[in-house]
């Protein structure tokens, strides 16, 4: 009976050491995105946002999906909760965050899409960094690339201080929604 105690007690301790680990990392992050809800949208997200070597941490309720999520990514960095808990968003480290991606996890028919946008100076963003023009947080879009209008080479994963000019395009990721709600202001 000891042994099954100190076992069953050891891996409790291993999973505290786990978490009190994985929040010091989430606590140093900045500019990370938080996807809240990990179902098939919020699943295909963690997979573009890490293709584009985009920090992340994953809000999910239940403890069975986070489980099954490690399978497929190993260094997932995650808070087990309810994202409507202002709690369980500070430990996510809202407060250092890019966006917080929620509304399309939420809505079970929504496709995320791809478009390519050019850039004009009608765009109230034109000319503004991506941290100034906070275009996820504004219009619920990813920005994946950047092409400069003098170059003809894209930028993957561009920086929040790369700035959108005019004549250069965007490549997007979002609902068709959204993506055309950017496109009216421009």
């Amino acid at each position: 009976m000891g042994v099954i105690t100190e076992y069953v007690v050891s891996g409790d301790m291993i999973s505290k050491r786990h978490r009190k680990r994985m929040q010091k990392i989430i606590s140093n992050l900045r500019y990370h995105y938080i996807i809240c809800g990990a179902g098939r949208s919020g699943f295909y997200m963690m997979q573009e946002l890490k293709a584009t070597l985009r920090p992340f941490v994953v809000i999910e309720k239940s403890e069975e999906r986070i489980r099954e999520i490690l399978t497929e990514f190993d260094d997932l960095l995650y808070v087990q909760g309810n994202a409507t808990n202002d709690e369980i968003m500070e430990q996510a480290g809202l407060e250092h965050a890019t966006e917080f991606l929620d509304e399309m996890m939420n809505h079970k028919n929504t496709r995320s899409e791809m478009a390519e946008i050019v850039m004009s100076k009608e765009f109230s963003f034109c000319g503004l960094s991506l941290n100034e023009a906070a275009l996820p947080k504004k219009y619920g879009i990813l920005i994946m690339v950047i092409k400069k209008r003098a170059e003809r080479v894209y930028t993957y994963n561009p920086s929040g201080n790369s700035l959108i000019e005019h004549a250069d395009t965007i490549v997007v990721l979002g609902t068709r929604d959204h993506i055309y709600e950017l496109t009216k202001t421009g």
